[in-house]
């Protein structure tokens, strides 16, 4: 598996002491990982455009739309994790940083650290030097292999992100809630009800049936 460390230009090896915490430093706000193809620039060497996709399968369409099975050595891809996997040297992933340019952000310069108290200070510099805190994504990155199978499609190892370490903490899935038996149907309303309740609504009796003539208002009898 192919190792950042031996691939980004901007590698930074030299040691530096444990800072203090980085104030300032704010990544770009994103998901929580991302798989990360990083494309040579033409008009800059030292930068790359970079995509970002939620999965593996959607990098792969991207590549064998846009890059023919030759073209694909200058693409460099890994996941982008907010936190250290578990055993991150065995897998080979590092701290890095991305340093988004400041006349195009689709642009970015990629560093790669043997540490990261280097890639905390590397950081820091960044934006004490006038960097943007919010062009400034720092991660550890999970190299990912680009490979072509017999029909030449795009194949990515590995196409999912590793576990982090803080997945065990994570809150168990609530319990599914206790099955109550089904209520039962409610009892038939008698027809006779249905009527009652109908008459009550529409009021039909409003006015009073008479039986008789009108005898007019308290007029003698015979007058009306």
């Amino acid at each position: 598996m192919p190792n950042l460390l031996n691939i980004l230009p901007g590698r930074r090896t030299t040691e530096a002491p444990a800072p203090a915490p980085a104030a300032g430093v704010a990544p770009t706000p994103r998901a929580r990982e991302s798989l990360v193809i990083l494309v040579r620039d033409a008009a800059r060497s030292a930068a790359f455009r970079v995509h970002t996709f939620a999965t593996a399968a959607a990098a792969e369409r991207f590549i064998e739309f846009w890059f023919p099975r030759a073209n694909r050595h200058g693409l460099i891809a890994f996941w982008a994790l907010d936190d250290a996997p578990d055993e991150p040297e065995s897998l080979g992933c590092e701290p890095a940083v991305l340093v988004r340019d400041s006349a195009d952000s689709g642009l970015a310069y990629p560093f790669s650290f043997a540490d990261s108290a280097s890639a905390l200070e590397f950081a820091r510099r960044e934006i004490a030097a006038g960097a943007d805190a919010r062009a400034v994504l720092l991660c550890w990155a999970l190299p990912v292999s680009i490979a072509a199978d017999e029909q030449g499609k795009a194949k990515l190892n590995p196409a999912r992100p590793p576990a982090c370490r803080d997945a065990a903490a994570a809150a168990p899935d609530p319990e599914p809630p206790t099955s109550q038996p089904a209520a039962s149907p409610p009892a038939p309303v008698p027809a006779s009800d249905l009527i009652a309740r109908a008459r009550s609504v529409l009021r039909p009796d409003r006015w009073p049936r008479r039986e008789a003539a009108f005898q007019g208002f308290g007029s003698p009898v015979g007058r009306f």
